[in-house]
Parts: structure tokens; sequence; C-alpha cells
């Protein structure tokens, strides 16, 4: 598995001050411009079978109490999809919720995971210190994994702690000096040279390995790892709803079709 998929990428360098050759990444076309192209709408059981192919894993969090009625439809959209874990306790959500993805929904998978499980949003307005620091709220990820979403590996603070969580790492451990402390130590990956610039990153795809990667994480919020089979109901009936869909429009007189649908309702349905 390619750790480039989650964030962590691994990029290779020539010595400082020649010209940085650096590995083209391969260019990613987004499931929304397909449909475009195509004229289709890609249901969530055709994306969930897409990411479980990929060793991705179904998992159901209980709703905490008191979580706001949007936080918990805009994380159940991104949950029905599918997680990519790692063994050492990461989430990777559906690609076009990572943080890393400017094509994606502007709402990210982290943002989602802290509203749903911590019931709120950040202050986005923009703050400073007495010294002239910024002091905005981000969400900082303790594993220094951007796209991950597992609450535990979250933390709303001041930018500049956030930015000051990226010089952590010396001796091999977290030396920030932030509170809490950081779960990874922090690699720029641009300045590092090829014989230390790797990092290997393991996915978990059995319900005993999912569980044991995930056990800190249970012990604070309730989850089921479901069967890959568990939305086959909802999948059929969606199946079933697309075809007759395109049926229809096979069978529409050209130019029938409302021109009061925007483009916007064009998009894939599913990726809310």
């Amino acid at each position: 598995m390619d750790s480039r998929q989650f964030g962590i990428c691994v990029i290779w360098c020539k010595i400082p001050k020649m010209e940085i050759d650096l590995p083209e990444e391969p260019k990613f076309v987004t499931y929304a411009k397909q449909d475009r192209v195509t004229g289709t709408k890609r249901t969530s059981g055709e994306i969930r079978e897409s990411t479980l192919s990929t060793g991705a894993v179904l998992l159901k969090f209980d709703q905490p109490p008191d979580t706001p009625k949007e936080y918990v439809e805009q994380w159940r959209t991104l949950e029905d999809k599918g997680f990519h874990v790692t063994d050492d306790g990461c989430i990777f959500p559906y690609k076009y919720y990572w943080s890393s993805f400017g094509k994606g929904h502007k709402n990210k998978g982290h943002q989602r995971s802290y509203a749903f499980f911590y019931q709120r949003r950040l202050d986005n307005q923009l703050k400073v210190t007495k010294l002239g620091w910024p002091a905005t709220e981000q969400i900082s990820h303790l594993c220094h994994r951007e796209n991950c979403v597992n609450p535990l590996h979250l933390v709303v603070e001041a930018q500049w702690c956030n930015q000051r969580r990226n010089f952590c790492g010396l001796g091999g451990q977290c030396t920030c000096g932030m509170k809490p402390p950081c779960l990874h130590t922090y690699k720029n990956w641009v300045y590092f040279l090829d014989d230390v610039c790797e990092e290997a990153v393991e996915l978990v795809c059995t319900e005993r390995e999912v569980l044991d990667a995930l056990s800190e994480l249970s012990t604070t919020f309730s989850f089921r790892v479901l069967k890959k089979t568990s939305y086959a109901k909802e999948d059929q009936k969606a199946q079933a709803r697309k075809k007759r869909k395109a049926s229809a429009r096979k069978s529409s007189p050209k130019g029938s079709i409302s021109k009061h649908k925007s483009s916007k309702s064009e998009a894939p349905v599913s990726d809310d």
C-alpha cells in the first residue's frame, strides 16, 4: 500500500543547493469529474465497494449525547463509505474528505470528526496574542497525519500551538513541549535524504486487528466493526433508483429536462 495515499508522503531529495528531484504524483481524477463526463452519479454503495476493495473496513460509532443533528448527518455521510485503519490507530476516510485533497469537500473529515465527537465547530474569528502570534483556532493532529479522523488524535488549539508542533521530534520523541504531547514525531519529508526517508504504514483489515489497533479509542467512544454486506439492502435500492432514472433519461425527449436544475445538483449525491 502506497503510504502517500494517507498523507504520509515519502519524498526523495538530492543534496541541498541542487535541483530537487521529486517523484511525480499520480494524477487523481475525482469521481465527481468522472460522473460529469459520463453523465452518471455514483451511489454511496459504489463508493463503498471501491474503498472496501482496497482494504477499508466499515465502522459504526455510537452517537455521543447532545450531538446536533447536522453534525450527526455529516459524520454518517462520511462514515458509511468506510475507513482505512492503520496498526498504530490512525483512521482515514474516503479520499473526498481528506484535508490534503484540495478538490474534495470543503468540510473535511477531521472537522466532521471533531464536530461529531466533541459537539463543536471551530471559532474561525481571526485572533492574535499580545505578542502578535496567530491565535485563531485550528485542529491539530497529534499523530501528524493530516487526513486522520481518529478523535483521540485531534485537539483544538491556537494556530501558533499547531505550528509549534511542527518542530517536534529531536531525539526521536515529542520535544515541542505542547500539551497533550504529540503521538508521533513531525517530519518534513522535503528535507530528508533518501536513506532516512521511509515510514511504513500497515493497514489492519480483520475485525480483531481493528479492535486491537483502536483499543484506546473504544474505551472513550463505542463503535462496532460491521460486515461488508451491512448496507446490501440500501445499496440494492439505490442501484434500482439509479437504473430507473437512467432509463427515464433515455426515454425522455431531448431538452425536456427541467431547466431549473443547477450544475450543483449534478454532482455526486453521495459526496456530501
